[in-house]
């Protein structure tokens, strides 16, 4: 690491913990390279306390073969106090992974946060992972879900207390990716969902690696070895990289004006960086308003991982979230 580079200890020392004992990408089976993610223990219940309920979602679709999916919904303990007149934002949460990994109680933490801190219903859905399910299945099984929870909200909103006006969405690194993609498939597909914000934590949007962040920041936590093959495992083919909805910086100026406000969380030493600020750019270019927030000396997954929690940078940009889902200002 180069000692020029400021970086908060607690990211200093994982990432010296991790260059020991690095994983090694291609030489490992998938269930290895899972295995070796779970950086998390699992989520304690009584941890940010909030309320479980899970769904099975079967789904149909004339193109793929999507089969069922399980939902998770986190709900504020509110929701079973006797408060019957009680309504609660939706969050619409895709986890990170590299679309290989994650979706268990690991990953669990970020949710229940939102959901403590925001009083938020949190829809997590445990979509199918690669390389067993290659683009775009988990996307369209998250394209399924969604609007299946959007219909009920329509039609239920009183019987389930969703506030179908204060609809959010939001994903963490593939899963911000996946999200992105969504809300571009709905502008496809001639949806409008009625989504009010979006927000973004240090998504891939490029498969270009020629950024500056790529070199610079290689090897702090996530590198370029573990992004390239993250890809292989969720594209069938090379030529898909440009495909916007896998790249989704490539997405016009018009298929991005609907998209609704944005807020958009980097790590400084991720070299998902440049990528994602380039991207708020073009959401700029295209009307869209956006926030984006660099957090100095914060690494990949900042938000995620357990042992970052009680960093500044953590602690900030988990407040910058609830606020933006509970429409604060500063």
């Amino acid at each position: 690491m180069d000692r020029n580079i400021f970086i908060e200890k607690e990211f200093e020392q994982f990432c010296i913990n991790y260059q020991k004992q690095p994983i090694i990408f291609g030489n490992n089976d998938i269930e290895t390279i899972r295995k070796n993610f779970e950086y998390n223990g699992d989520c304690d219940d009584l941890e940010y306390p909030c309320i479980e309920k899970k769904e099975i979602f079967k789904l149909c679709n004339d193109k793929y073969n999507l089969g069922s999916v399980e939902v998770i919904f986190f709900h504020p303990v509110e929701y079973d106090e006797g408060f019957d007149n009680k309504v609660f934002p939706i969050v619409y949460y895709l986890h990170g992974g590299g679309w290989c990994c994650g979706g268990n109680k690991k990953d669990y933490l970020l949710p229940r946060k939102i959901c403590y801190f925001s009083k938020s219903i949190v829809a997590f859905p445990v979509y199918s992972l690669s390389p067993e399910a290659k683009f775009p299945i988990a996307l369209e099984q998250c394209y399924e879900i969604f609007f299946l929870i959007v219909n009920r909200i329509e039609e239920f909103a009183k019987k389930l207390r969703f506030d179908s006006n204060s609809i959010v969405v939001g994903g963490d690194s593939s899963g911000g990716n996946m999200i992105i993609s969504l809300l571009l498939l709905c502008n496809t597909r001639n949806k409008d969902p009625n989504i009010k914000k979006l927000f973004l934590i240090n998504p891939p949007v490029d498969c270009n690696r020629e950024r500056e962040s790529y070199a610079k920041y290689n090897g702090y936590f996530l590198s370029i070895d573990a992004v390239n093959w993250f890809l292989k495992q969720y594209i069938e083919n090379d030529t898909l990289k440009s495909h916007h909805l896998v790249s989704p910086i490539n997405a016009t100026v018009e298929q991005l004006k609907d998209l609704p406000e944005s807020l958009l969380i980097f790590g400084e030493l991720d070299i998902l960086k440049d990528e994602g600020l380039e991207f708020s750019e073009k959401l700029k270019k295209a009307g869209v308003k956006v926030t984006p927030i660099v957090f100095p000396g914060a690494t990949h997954s900042f938000l995620t991982i357990r042992y970052f929690q009680n960093t500044n940078s953590s602690k900030q940009a988990l407040k910058n979230i609830v606020d933006f889902i509970l429409d604060k200002k500063k």
